[in-house]
């Protein structure tokens, strides 16, 4: 990847991207070409993890969701009120494609749409690292972070965050 590109915003990255993942049959081709082998172990991960930590019945929020893969694993999916939102517009269209069912909105993490407390809880899985390297970098306004997190607590009392594809996660709370 080159060092002086931000890839978060970069919508033709990602509308290739997509269309890669498309021709290969394999959705998560679109945002982190791995195997199955390693997405089953993120997917695993993010699942026990959730299935720990968030109760039965709780307005979840995911953050950064991609095409909203993350609802296909819930284990108690109908019990839980999931709502997807991410900035690239192809990814939410892909989603919307693949889970008709699911609730999917395109929207800047920075400025997330939804009044006060309209969560419980929100989960994030694999994008922060990429933003505060893009700040470090130079590539985006400093501060981006902060601000999306501030408005996980506007929006959710409790939120989980996995900054990368790794397994470690972060707990925030108001």
């Amino acid at each position: 990847m080159d060092e002086h590109r931000n890839l978060y915003d970069d919508k033709e990255f990602w509308i290739k991207r997509v269309e890669e993942a498309k021709s290969v049959g394999y959705p998560f081709h679109s945002i982190y070409k791995s195997g199955p082998t390693v997405w089953n172990e993120i997917i695993n991960n993010r699942v026990s993890i959730i299935a720990e930590k968030i109760p039965t019945g709780s307005r979840v929020l995911d953050a950064g969701c991609a095409f909203g893969w993350l609802s296909q694993f819930l284990p108690y999916m109908q019990a839980i009120k999931y709502t997807g939102v991410d900035h690239t517009p192809v990814l939410i269209d892909y989603g919307k494609e693949l889970y008709p069912r699911i609730n999917l909105i395109e929207s800047p993490l920075q400025k997330l749409p939804f009044e006060n407390d309209s969560f419980d809880w929100v989960v994030c899985s694999c994008v922060k690292h990429g933003i505060v390297e893009n700040e470090d970098k130079g590539l985006i306004e400093e501060g981006r972070w902060k601000k999306i997190e501030d408005e996980f607590m506007r929006v959710a009392e409790n939120a989980i965050v996995w900054p990368s594809y790794q397994m470690d996660y972060e707990m925030i709370s108001r």
